[in-house]
């Protein structure tokens, strides 16, 4: 039963394709029912097979495409000016930084002087820090010494003072006693 229901839905699947209603494939003698009405496919349109030349749309859609088509020229003329015009920038650059290393290494000063010349100069500094921190002890030395010179000298003259006049040391001593009271508030 149901092999005689399939063969009965494939003869009419073929009747339908020979009608050209369904699939199958479209050769030159058996086109579809819409197949012939389609126009501007596959060469000529409906009004060239009637020899009225072509279409309004069929017209415009080649002028489109052909302006499409210079428009794509031009754009790939200015693309390959812009690529120019880059390689040119970018060429200049080049030179300009080349000319600059040249330059730093022709001069003494900007060229990085060699391993042992940067060493010489850090000794140096170092050399020079040390001779400024030796001085400076020095100055304090001496800056200590002249001090305690001039607190002996002093002490001196104190005691040259107190000997002459032993008898005033105590009165003296009594008044600057009363004066220290008296800015006291006692």
């Amino acid at each position: 039963m149901l092999e005689k229901w399939e063969d009965e839905r494939a003869g009419e699947e073929q009747e339908q394709v020979k009608e050209g209603k369904k699939g199958g494939k479209k050769g030159k003698g058996e086109k579809g029912e819409r197949g012939e009405e389609r126009k501007g496919k596959g060469g000529e349109g409906e009004r060239e097979r009637e020899g009225k030349g072509k279409g309004k749309g069929e017209e415009k859609g080649e002028e489109k495409k052909e302006r499409g088509r210079e428009r794509g020229e031009g754009r790939r003329e200015k693309k390959e000016e812009k690529r120019e015009r880059e390689g040119e920038g970018r060429r200049r650059r080049e030179r300009k930084r080349k000319r600059r290393i040249l330059s730093s290494l022709s001069s003494p000063l900007l060229s990085s002087p060699p391993r042992e010349e940067k060493e010489k100069r850090r000794e140096e500094k170092r050399e020079e820090k040390r001779r400024e921190r030796r001085e400076e002890k020095e100055k304090r030395r001496e800056e200590k010494r002249r001090e305690e010179r001039e607190e002996e000298e002093r002490e001196e003259k104190r005691r040259e003072v107190g000997s002459c006049c032993k008898t005033e040391l105590p009165v003296i001593q009594r008044i600057s006693r009363k004066d220290s009271l008296a800015t006291m508030g006692i």
